[in-house]
């Protein structure tokens, strides 16, 4: 198939995606407006956004150091976390501080989530394996944007970004406790 059915770390990287590259990218510059003027908020957004590659730039690195010293499941599972947190405080009224650990988080995570997934299936088919988080994780970065709109008029921020809280730490928790995932 096309879309082959997703395993734990697939649902996992498809929130993650669904969160970051959707919900956050798409929402940030309009939580920012709500306490700073409008041209702020989108010189202030548009920088966060672009602050992300170099974030990832200076994370991979230090995200793979740590892996090898603390392991790599460890790392993703502590960068998940900090993700959560991120988003919980950003729901708390706390954008920019929200917003450094979501993309802290994120850069690590682009660089420690794909290493753990080749550890564990080293004896299987780790492309093919590989392939199919990303594409998950992509069709969740497809879908984020395509609902964050409705889901910020609806739902209002607070409750949007809180929401993605369990969600991830479910997705995580569930990643964590299944032996085929790269916490096992």
């Amino acid at each position: 198939p096309w879309l082959p059915r997703p395993v734990r770390h697939d649902i996992l990287f498809f929130v993650v995606g669904f969160g970051v590259d959707g919900v956050f990218t798409m929402t940030i510059t309009l939580i920012l407006a709500n306490t700073v003027s409008i041209e702020a908020a989108m010189l202030s957004g548009g920088l966060l956004l672009a602050s992300r590659r170099v974030v990832e730039f200076v994370c991979a690195p230090l995200g793979g150091i740590l892996g090898d010293r603390f392991g790599l499941s460890r790392i993703l599972s502590l960068s998940v976390v900090v993700l959560a947190m991120g988003f919980a405080v950003i729901g708390a009224g706390w954008a920019f501080t929200g917003a450094a650990f979501i993309i802290a988080a994120r850069g690590v995570i682009a660089a420690v989530g794909p290493a753990a997934i080749a550890v564990h299936e080293a004896q299987h088919d780790t492309m093919h394996r590989l392939a199919v988080m990303q594409t998950w994780r992509d069709f969740g970065a497809a879908i984020g944007p395509l609902v964050s709109g409705f889901l910020f008029l609806s739902l209002g921020a607070a409750t949007l970004y809180y929401g993605i809280v369990p969600i991830l730490l479910a997705a995580l928790i569930a990643m964590a406790t299944n032996r085929r995932s790269p916490n096992a």
